[in-house]
């Protein structure tokens, strides 16, 4: 990754979806991403979409690479769908969220997310007014994750685009979110 990073500096977008990663390979990718920021070696990150899906990255390299959002201002799409990323990853992208100016869409969906590490995500979210595209499917949300999200939506005017499908939300928490929206 570092190799490839460095060579490509004007790389706007990484796909490496389904690679199996894992937790070494994504830290060592976010040691390439934090190598690239402005006044490093290498120059300036303008990585602007990056797609880590399906790489069994877990928490920790969640966490890794949650600590190399803050060294690319560029980026605008991070996509992490189906790593289990766990409470120390759902808490360490909160609080990179919270410093990104510029993600403006993030895929979370299939990480087994429930009520808890969605509230450690959403602390993030709600001090960052960039991100205008959270993708929560395919989690353990339930009544109360909608309810949470819900919230959410009432405090950030800047989310437009929510995906909850497949989280087991019923008619409470249906309710919670049309009432957020309407």
């Amino acid at each position: 990754a570092a190799v490839l990073l460095a060579r490509q500096c004007a790389l706007t977008s990484l796909c490496l979806d389904g690679c199996a990663l894992g937790s070494a390979g994504v830290g060592a990718l976010a040691t390439a991403l934090a190598d690239l920021t402005p006044g490093a070696r290498h120059g300036a990150c303008g990585l602007q979409t990056l797609r880590l899906e399906y790489n069994r990255m877990g928490p920790e390299g969640t966490a890794r690479l949650a600590a190399a959002i803050p060294h690319c201002p560029s980026l605008q799409a991070l996509y992490l769908q189906c790593n289990g990323i766990g409470s120390e990853g759902a808490r360490a992208l909160g609080t990179a969220l919270g410093t990104s100016q510029s993600l403006k869409t993030l895929d979370v969906g299939d990480n087994e997310m429930d009520l808890a590490k969605l509230r450690l995500l959403l602390e993030g979210v709600r001090a960052q007014y960039a991100l205008t595209a959270l993708d929560l499917s395919n989690n353990n949300l339930g009544d109360e994750g909608a309810e949470a999200l819900a919230a959410e939506l009432r405090a950030n005017p800047a989310l437009r685009f929510v995906k909850v499908s497949g989280n087991g939300v019923g008619e409470m928490g249906g309710a919670s979110l049309a009432a957020a929206v309407g």
